[in-house]
């Protein structure tokens, strides 16, 4: 048996859900779009939100460190603090593409699903063309 990482099957998994939602939504594919961007705009701003959260407590934290470090050695922790704020901005930085990184694949996800609608859209339309030709040819032959 395969154990796949967690955060790439719910991943997975959610992406799947919201192209079945989207093929099975009564709305119309322009709709449907602009429901999608909502979306993503709203999540990117609360993942924005999130991220200041983050700095702000990391900022805080460091405050604190630097508040005992008055009492130690000052070169040692002058290197100390220098190394966890290279840590920090690695961290940030990492942390600041995730909200682009998800709009980049909800966006991707829902082009997909609108090219999958207006398929199915044109499917429809011929079946039913189809058949409206068909009880045309059985009403005339009568």
């Amino acid at each position: 048996m395969v154990i796949m990482n967690k955060p790439l099957v719910f991943t997975i998994g959610a992406a799947a859900g919201a192209i079945a939602a989207l093929l099975l939504s009564p709305n119309s594919g322009e709709r449907n779009r602009e429901i999608v961007a909502d979306k993503v705009d709203y999540y990117t701003a609360h993942g924005e939100q999130v991220l200041q959260q983050t700095a702000d407590t990391i900022r805080s934290k460091a405050r604190g460190v630097a508040d005992v470090a008055t009492n130690a050695d000052a070169d040692d922790i002058r290197e100390k603090i220098n190394e966890a704020r290279d840590r920090i901005a690695e961290q940030i930085t990492k942390n600041s593409s995730a909200p682009q990184d998800v709009a980049a694949d909800v966006s991707d996800v829902a082009l997909d699903a609108a090219a999958g609608v207006s398929d199915a859209a044109d499917k429809a339309a011929d079946a039913a063309e189809d058949a409206a030709k068909t009880a045309a040819d059985a009403i005339k032959s009568k």
